[in-house]
């Protein structure tokens, strides 16, 4: 990925492709996961994923050609994992992105959306551990 604008955060659409920029100061890594249709007329989705390897400050951004308006996409952020200073880091998680412009399809509450070891589908359980 090359660099892209770090002072607009979330998606921008440019000429030829996409600035993705994402705020995470403590994280140690970033990925940006696209996410197609398999094209078996399955319900299952490839993910493919890149690495924003360009930081500035707490800004970490990439630009990726080819990609357009529509895109499904999201982030997997690595760091560490320290829940008494509100660190709960979990690449296992896609992470929406807050500046997103439409999120679509249904949500469904099971124990494995939740950042910590979920007992139900509401998300009880001890909030301390992954």
């Amino acid at each position: 990925m090359k660099p892209a604008n770090p002072h607009i955060l979330g998606n921008h659409p440019t000429e030829g492709g996409t600035d993705f920029a994402l705020w995470a100061p403590a994280a140690d890594a970033v990925e940006l996961c696209l996410f197609d249709h398999r094209g078996d007329h399955s319900e299952q989705w490839l993910e493919t994923r890149f690495s924003l390897a360009h930081r500035d400050g707490p800004i970490w951004h990439g630009y990726l050609a080819g990609i357009r308006p529509g895109q499904r996409y999201g982030y997997r952020v690595y760091g560490p994992w320290r829940p008494e200073q509100g660190w709960r880091f979990n690449p296992a998680k896609v992470l929406i992105d807050p500046y997103a412009h439409l999120l679509d399809g249904e949500l469904t509450y099971s124990p494995e959306i939740f950042g910590h070891q979920s007992i139900d589908a509401v998300g009880n359980g001890d909030v301390n551990i992954r």
